[in-house]
């Protein structure tokens, strides 16, 4: 199940994203302080400029997807995304509206994320994280 952004981003696909703090801005114009656990992908072109594709993606029943979840959805992604003639870096970003703090589960579904863009050639621009009190970007541990 999939529901619509919080914020059209019909307007933001014509102004170019080209720093991390401009990335981390615009994800918290979209995305927000969590309100659903779910998964959000956008994208962007070499440029910088947003595709008007924001795809979000509910959480797995199970809380956390399994690597092969992540594959599939990854490279369903990267089809969709090539069929629009575009070259697109992918944005993650994982919604967890009950927490205040990033957990190893957040670090884990984020590795894995990463591996499955890999293996599909896809590349990533950026991971983040929506928390009740906002977005931030997720720096991955060692593991």
């Amino acid at each position: 199940m999939t529901s619509s952004p919080r914020h059209s981003s019909n307007d933001l696909t014509e102004i170019p994203v080209l720093t991390d703090d401009d990335l981390h801005s615009r994800v918290d114009t979209i995305v927000g302080p969590a309100v659903v656990p779910q998964l959000w992908l956008l994208f962007f072109t070499p440029l910088g400029y947003q595709l008007p594709v924001v795809i979000p993606v509910q959480d797995p029943p199970t809380g956390l997807p399994r690597a092969e979840q992540c594959t599939a959805m990854v490279t369903a992604m990267k089809g969709a995304i090539w069929e629009t003639g575009e070259d697109a870096a992918a944005v993650f970003v994982i919604e967890r509206p009950d927490q205040t703090v990033i957990t190893d589960l957040d670090q884990i579904w984020a590795r894995r994320l990463l591996a499955a863009a890999a293996a599909a050639d896809l590349p990533v621009r950026g991971v983040f994280i929506s928390l009740s009190t906002g977005v931030r970007p997720l720096p991955l541990t060692p593991g």
